[in-house]
C-alpha cells in the first residue's frame, strides 16, 4: 500500500535520454546539452510542485505517461489526414522516437536525489505514450507519478 504519492506534470515536447558522447581530440565523455537542459526543466517542475521536498528513502515505484503530438511525416512521407485523424481519436499507438525506455531513463535519472535519493530504490515502473488528442504542440508533456512504499 503506497505510503505517499506525488504527480506532477513537465510541460513540452518528451526528451529522450542520449547516449554519452566522446570527445576524439580530449579524450573526454560528457552529456549533450538537449540531455542535461531536459534533466534540468524536471527538477525544475517537481520542485515548483513539491518545494523543499525531502527525498523518499524508501522503495519508490514511477508510473510514466507521455504525450507525443501526432506526425506530420513518417519515413519522410507526409501522413494522410484521415491517418492523423485516427491517431487523434486513439486508433493507432505512437512507436516513434523517443524510445520509452530512453524517456524512463532521463526522467528516473533527473529525479536522483531530488524525488528518491537514487534511482536504484526504483523497484518497478510502468510507461506509456499517447498522441496528443489535437493538433499542435501545445498540449504535449510527461505526467510522472511517484509511490513510495513502506517496508
Amino acid at each position: 500500500m503506497p505510503d505517499k504519492t506525488l504527480q506532477f506534470f513537465i510541460p513540452g515536447k518528451p526528451v529522450g535520454k542520449a547516449r554519452p558522447r566522446h570527445n576524439r581530440i580530449t579524450g573526454n565523455t560528457f552529456t549533450p546539452k538537449k540531455t542535461k537542459d531536459y534533466e534540468k526543466h524536471v527538477r525544475e517542475c517537481f520542485e515548483a510542485k513539491y518545494p523543499l521536498f525531502e527525498p523518499f528513502s524508501g522503495p519508490v515505484s514511477v508510473m510514466i505517461l507521455a504525450i507525443v503530438p501526432v506526425p506530420k511525416k513518417k519515413n519522410n512521407k507526409p501522413l494522410k489526414k484521415a491517418y492523423r485523424e485516427e491517431c487523434f481519436a486513439g486508433l493507432h499507438k505512437p512507436t516513434g522516437t523517443p524510445d520509452c525506455d530512453n524517456i524512463v531513463k532521463i526522467i528516473c535519472d533527473a529525479l536522483n536525489g531530488v524525488a528518491y535519493k537514487d534511482d536504484k530504490q526504483i523497484y518497478a515502473h510502468q510507461m506509456e505514450k499517447a498522441y496528443l488528442m489535437r493538433d499542435g504542440e501545445t498540449g504535449c508533456g510527461v505526467t510522472v507519478t511517484i509511490d513510495e512504499f513502506q517496508e
